[in-house]
This record gives C-alpha cells, structure tokens and sequence, in this order.
C-alpha cells in the first residue's frame, strides 16, 4: 500500500512540472512569435537548418537573415527560443547592464575541460576570480612578458622561413597557432613546450585534439546529455585528453609551488607569469584552491591561444591581400622599430605603433576571433519594439554586427583608418566588441593585443607577404574561433 501512495506521489508530482513545462513553453511562445524570423517546424524547430548551416562556412544566420528579418530575429533549437542580436543597440542593452552576465549553457560542452573559472562562473565566484587575476594584466606585468613574445615571434619567424624556403605557399593559420601556443603555455606557467619545432608533442596534440571534439560535438544535439555522450567513442578520446591536460597542468603546478616555497621568488614585484599570481594568494591565504589554480591556468590556455593565432593570422592574410596597406604599416614600423633587426624593443615602442593597432582592430572587426557570444535573459527584457521573456538565450553575432552598414562604410572592405580616433568617435560604441564589452569584458585583451602587435610587427619586418587565396575562396566557419575551411595560404619573400 505504501509503496503504491509512493509511486502516486511521484507520478503527480512529475505530472505537475510537465504541466508547468508547457505552460512555461506556451508564455514564451506568445511572446516570441512576434519577433520576425525564419519559418520552424513542430518539435524541432529551426533545428535542421542550424546543423545543416554550421558545418562548412559562415551560415546565414550572421549575414543573410539580418537582412532578411532585421538586426533582432529568433529562432527555435527544438522547444528552445533563440533570440540573435546583430544590431548594436540591442547589444548596449545586454553588454551594459549586469543583469544579463551569465553565460548560456552553450558554454557547458567546455566544462570537463575549464571547470568553473574565469569564463564559466558566475556570481560572486567570478567576481572574486575577477578581482583576483586583474593584477596578471596590469601594465607592468605586461613588461615582464614581453622578452616571450619577441623570443617566440623570432622562432616564429625562423619557421616560416623554413617553411617557406621554396617559394611554396604556405598555412600560416596553423603555423600561428603553434606560435601562440608556445607563448600562452610560457605566460600561464612558465614551461616551455616548444610546440613550433614539435608540433607532436603529447599535451599540443591534447590541446588541439580537445578543441575538435568540443566543436565535434556542438554540431551534433543528441549528444549534448551527458548520459549519452559518455556512451560514445569521442567521449572516452575526450578523457585522454583530459587526463593528459589536466596531469600536466597538477604537475607544473606542483612544482612551481615547491620553487616559490624553496625561496624562488622574493615578492610580487618578482612575478614571473600568471601561476605565479595565482600561488602566491594562495599562500598569502586567498580562497582559491589547487583545482581552481588549475581551472583559472587552463581558462587561460583555452581563451589566449586559438583566439590570439586566430587575429595574427588573418591579420597576416589580409595585409597579404592589400599591398598598399602593408606598405604603409612597414614604413611605421621602420620608424618606430628602425631598420636593424638586433633592436632592443620596450614596451612603450609598441604603444607607438598607431597603424598596427587599427589594422590588427579592423581584422577583428572582419574575423571577431570569437564570432558569438552567449547570454541567459534572467527577467522579460524589451529589445527595441519587442520582448524577450526570461529563461531565453540570446546570441549576440559580433561577425554581424560588426558589418552592419548602418556603422561600416563598405563593411566587406580592409580599411584601417575606420579605426583612426575622429573616426571612432562617431560610431556607436557598441558597434565593435571583439572582447566583448561591460563588466564581463574580457580581461585579457591588452596582453592579447600586445602579442598580436609583437608577432605581426616582428613577421612584417622580416618579409614580405602575398596572399595566395582569394576572400571568396577563404570560406570562413564559425567555431570555437572563426577558423577558415582550407586554410590561409601566403607567400613570402625574405627582405634583405
């Protein structure tokens, strides 16, 4: 008899949350359907043409449906309301306010690999992460980066030489990746893994490998649950993976604490790199554990070395493709930089450097290393003339709005004085966000900025680049980072 009531009461309480479900499905159905945007399907929504479109090259979603259905358009993954902002002033209205901080459950898919840290959190624990590592870009620990970039931006330079010896093309978006690798694992933890002259090895392999899987399995919806994804083989590859990032990262940190406990480092005028930060609060007696040390360094790893490989390289590409404008930044940096190649960089020359920094923000402009972010809608919020209710996710297209022609002049054109100050000036200042923008902004662009002006000066005083691909022909998809489907293929010609 008991275990009958039991049952009962199971039954009626599961009976009650599927009937609030729905109810909850129907209030945000009426609110949604007013929002223009392509025709769904019962069930499955917009959900065919998601995964159909995602694949290969830019999908419709960030150009053609603008267009078509305006600068705030939905969508429906299955019973799920998309709402996708390409407009900047609805993006003023979620990147402004701290109401709308917390990241979607996209995100989640990168969980076994980052945990909980910087970009994952929310709450009081990113803001106290936040206010943690601020001081790990702070100017003066920029300084004390820089000899590794100018050390890693020659071997970058060594290699593309040796690649290039024969007058072949060749893919600088994967040779930059290696280059920002050994960069990013020196910065973070102060280990080489010289990934440019051994791309095999076990933990840059993991990296990359990792990476694919997340993306693999963002394209396919059935194996967003756990419970199924865990039956698969990619799962158990991902737990390789897993298993050597995570070991490399304890152990370094291990070791590294034994240094700074053995005398190592005097003070944090001594900092070396960013675990460096991170042990000494901890010693000091700042909440943060081994696992979130290990969560923050791997953060990290993930948001500075795709994203970063991902400007240099277009960058390249795109100077590659406009003589005039190579020329021209050539002529400043020879005079900011001067002609020997033995030169002595400080980091005040590269604040110099006025015309590398709108070309290195109008390549982030055309190819946002990052080309959406993801947002949950926790309260109804008006957008313009409609409304998106609470429990949404948003998609804020930054490869859209960054195009919009309502702000860009020609926005399919390389034009780097777009980004001269009188010209910024008149632009809506939510008309550009590649790192985001508001109080979750991200907090490592002026160091990503300075290694993207480091590498590029560094490539554009050694050689001279032509681009081999068309902009038809480069076919750019949106992934993790805004990757082109067959590369980037350039040629270079040593000078003298």
């Amino acid at each position: 008899m008991i275990r009958r009531v039991f049952i009962a009461f199971i039954a009626c309480a599961a009976g009650v949350e599927c009937i609030k479900y729905v109810v909850q499905l129907i209030k945000v159905y009426h609110k949604v359907k007013r929002i223009p945007g392509p025709k769904a399907y019962p069930i499955i929504g917009n959900l065919l043409d998601v995964i159909a479109n995602l694949r290969d090259t830019i999908p419709p979603f960030f150009i053609e449906y603008p267009k078509k259905y305006g600068r705030l358009y939905r969508m429906w993954l299955g019973p799920q309301a998309r709402i996708a902002i390409c407009g900047a002033k609805y993006a003023e209205t979620i990147f402004s306010s701290q109401k709308y901080m917390e990241k979607s459950k996209d995100y989640d898919l990168l969980r076994p690999w980052l945990g909980d840290g910087l970009l994952l959190s929310s709450g009081n624990k990113w803001r106290s992460r936040r206010r943690l590592l601020t001081p790990a870009f702070h100017f003066r620990t920029l300084d004390v980066f820089l000899p590794t970039f100018l050390e890693n931006s020659s071997i970058f330079v060594d290699m593309l030489e040796k690649h290039s010896a024969h007058g072949a093309a060749i893919d600088i978006f994967h040779l930059a990746g290696l280059c920002t690798l050994d960069i990013i694992c020196e910065c973070a933890m102060g280990v080489k893994v010289n990934a440019q002259e051994e791309d095999d090895s076990e933990y840059v392999v993991a990296v990359k490998k990792i990476a694919e899987i997340v993306v693999d399995r963002g394209f396919r919806p059935h194996l967003y649950p756990d419970f199924i994804f865990n039956l698969t083989s990619m799962a158990r590859e991902q737990q390789k993976c897993l298993k050597i990032l995570h070991k490399f990262t304890q152990d370094v940190i291990r070791k590294r604490r034994e240094d700074i406990l053995a005398g190592d480092l005097e003070d944090e005028d001594s900092v070396k790199n960013f675990l460096d930060l991170l042990i000494m609060a901890q010693l000091k007696g700042t909440a943060i554990s081994d696992a979130g040390i290990q969560e923050e360094v791997d953060t990290f790893m993930f948001e500075g070395h795709d994203t970063t490989a991902t400007a240099i390289a277009w960058c390249l590409y795109l100077l590659g493709q406009n003589p005039d404008v190579q020329e021209k930044l050539r002529d400043e940096i020879e005079m900011v930089l001067g002609t020997n190649n033995n030169y002595e960089y400080e980091l005040q020359d590269f604040s110099k450097l006025k015309y590398l920094e709108c070309c290195i923000k109008e390549t982030l402009r055309l190819y946002p290393s990052v080309p959406a972010i993801f947002r949950n809608v926790p309260v109804d919020t008006a957008l313009g003339e409609y409304v998106v209710p609470a429990g949404t996710q948003v998609a804020l297209l930054l490869y859209a709005i960054h195009r919009d022609p309502e702000h860009y002049h020609e926005p399919e054109k390389f034009i780097p004085e777009r980004f001269f100050s009188d010209e910024v000036s008149k632009r809506h200042p939510y008309a550009y966000v590649p790192f985001s923008a508001g109080a979750r902004n991200c907090i490592g662009q002026k160091f990503a900025f300075l290694v993207q002006k480091a590498v590029i000066s560094t490539v554009v005083r050694h050689f001279d680049i032509v681009s081999v691909d068309k902009i038809e022909d480069t076919k750019p998809k949106a992934l993790l980072v805004i990757k082109p489907l067959n590369g980037l293929n350039i040629l270079l010609k040593r000078r003298h």
